[in-house]
């Protein structure tokens, strides 16, 4: 009957003494992964020319920058599965500039403002905290004087930010606006902070920085910072081409610093 069949079947296969495999020879192993990893650079960099040719001819002379930045992302990133790269791989340009200007940013470049500029623009491994609020004392509906009102003020950002610098927090974003008291209080607690923060940024630097986006100041008591390699605001000036008049449209000198990952005027970084 069938079951005795299949029984025989699984024990002529257990049977079976299959031989030992054969020992890896490291280096043709060594040779199979060079001639893999020439065989990937040739189609990255087939697929940049072609890409040059058929929509920016003009840009003929950027082909060896583009296809360096292209590699550097393709070795980097890694998108999830059925993904396009370009959920997470963003392209910025500058006026001005040449092809030698660009480069890769392994992180998130956007365009930020410190809420003082006494503030510190590079953290080397910063702890980081990111509201989606402001940072503001809200009155109760007892009416008070202003002079009550200025010192509940000076209270409750005191506690707030009392909390922050015992969650030892280097950078703190903000989506809304933020009162003077609390922007005192940070910079004499050596915290800086970026205001008027959008709140899909946010999300994207919680992403990276592996922490939430928390909704309110009374989320600051028991919340996680998150962190990355290092932040660090950078200002570059602009200065846009006079192209001769002579000169054909296409002839004009093209875009700056096209950055595989981002680089904006002001630009902060997080990687």
């Amino acid at each position: 009957d069938f079951p005795a069949a299949a029984a025989a079947v699984a024990a002529a296969a257990a049977a079976v003494v299959l031989p030992a495999p054969a020992p890896v020879d490291e280096a043709v192993e060594e040779e199979h992964r060079r001639r893999l990893g020439a065989w990937v650079e040739s189609q990255l960099r087939q697929a940049v020319e072609r890409k040059v040719r058929r929509d920016a001819p003009q840009l003929g002379s950027w082909h060896g920058r583009l296809e360096a930045l292209a590699g550097r992302a393709a070795a980097s990133l890694h998108p999830e599965p059925n993904r396009s790269i370009g959920t997470i791989l963003k392209i910025k340009t500058l006026a001005g500039g040449s092809a030698a200007d660009s480069r890769y940013v392994d992180g998130v470049v956007c365009r930020l403002r410190l809420a003082d500029k006494r503030m510190a623009t590079r953290l080397p491994s910063p702890r980081i905290l990111l509201l989606d609020c402001a940072l503001e004392h809200e009155a109760g509906g007892v009416s008070t004087s202003l002079e009550g009102l200025g010192r509940q003020e000076d209270e409750h950002m005191t506690m707030v930010v009392a909390e922050l610098a015992k969650l030892r927090v280097d950078l703190l974003l903000v989506s809304g606006s933020v009162c003077f008291t609390a922007k005192t209080k940070l910079l004499e607690a050596k915290i800086a902070l970026v205001v008027k923060v959008k709140p899909q940024l946010l999300h994207r630097l919680a992403r990276v920085c592996g922490t939430v986006v928390y909704r309110s100041p009374a989320q600051v008591l028991g919340a996680q910072p998150g962190t990355c390699g290092a932040w660090r605001v950078e200002t570059i000036t602009v200065v846009e081409p006079s192209p001769s008049l002579a000169d054909p449209p296409l002839a004009a000198a093209p875009a700056g610093g096209a950055t595989a990952g981002g680089a904006t005027a002001g630009g902060a970084t997080a990687g």
